[in-house]
């Protein structure tokens, strides 16, 4: 479940920016946090300065370079657009080496759990109700969020992931990470197709992110599946989401999306293919983003700090 902490009074749709930041040091900041009695569980926050009541809440998973920085910064003017708060978790090497899955049994910590236990943190913080996700992913961290969300479908309200190099498939014949069926690695995760397909979902990959290279899952078994690269399982995986849905006749929006002149980089994703835009076209479809968005560009908005708290 997600921490519900108590309102802050609203107007005319905005949160009380008063309530939220009385010392006016958090509005259009990027922040590290560390979660409460956990110093090893970091994460970046940032509040937009005109943040409404009804947005949901924008998280962004590094890849496993561990930029969350990076993301925070460069997806900061967006949340702003939206009048949106945004929360990156930081998963350290050493703590959750296995993230992308979750944090599979004696491989880590569980990645899943130390999520809810940012989220609640964050909420209480800012002394807020955090009822709705919408969740972004990069590389390993999408493998991360889209696995979160099949785990976690009522908290989470949209998803685009780009350029994960594999992926979870609908397929209860297969044992979890490579389908959802049972696993002895993660033996309390029950996995709902009926729900998590109802998710909307965005699949997003460079034009060149073709190339096979270090950190590409290669294994037989994947490649039969899935496909050779990046582009293949996307668009693979995408086909069988919405194959998946059909069959439980729900018309959820399953998309892909190519990334033109893009291969495997995060910064030459939101740069040269315009990926912030596309991703908070997708995630926050009803809000007047279509206006906002013409102010807004993928490089890094003057102003906008990166402050340790």
């Amino acid at each position: 479940m997600l921490m519900h902490s108590p309102k802050s009074r609203t107007l005319n749709g905005h949160l009380n920016n008063a309530a939220i930041d009385p010392q006016g040091t958090l509005s259009g900041r990027v922040i590290k946090r560390h979660v409460d009695n956990d110093p090893g569980l970091a994460y970046c926050l940032f509040v937009a300065e005109q943040p409404k009541s009804e947005a949901p809440v924008f998280v962004a998973v590094h890849g496993i370079r561990r930029g969350m920085r990076s993301q925070a910064r460069r997806f900061a003017p967006f949340v702003d657009a939206v009048g949106g708060i945004m929360v990156a978790p930081l998963f350290s090497r050493r703590r959750f080496p296995d993230y992308q899955r979750l944090g599979r049994l004696k491989r880590g910590d569980r990645a899943d759990v130390a999520l809810k236990r940012v989220i609640t943190d964050a909420a209480k913080f800012l002394r807020l109700p955090f009822k709705h996700l919408v969740m972004f992913g990069y590389s390993g961290g999408g493998q991360f969020v889209h696995r979160y969300a099949m785990a976690n479908p009522r908290q989470v309200k949209r998803i685009a992931i780009a350029a994960p190099g594999w992926y979870t498939f609908p397929d209860t014949s297969q044992p979890f990470p490579r389908g959802i069926g049972k696993s002895a690695s993660l033996p309390d995760v029950i996995f709902d197709p009926a729900r998590f397909l109802q998710i909307p979902t965005l699949v997003l990959v460079g034009e060149k992110d073709v190339i096979k290279d270090e950190n590409l899952n290669t294994s037989k078994k994947i490649r039969k599946q899935q496909g050779a690269n990046r582009l293949d399982r996307g668009q693979r995986w995408i086909a069988e989401m919405a194959a998946a849905a059909g069959r439980f006749r729900l018309n959820t929006p399953l998309a892909f999306q190519l990334l033109p002149e893009c291969g495997h980089s995060f910064v030459e994703c939101m740069e040269t293919g315009r990926m912030g835009r596309a991703v908070f076209n997708f995630l926050y479809p009803d809000d007047t983003q279509k206006n906002a968005s013409a102010t807004v560009n993928n490089k890094i908005r003057p102003g906008v700090a990166v402050l340790h708290s």
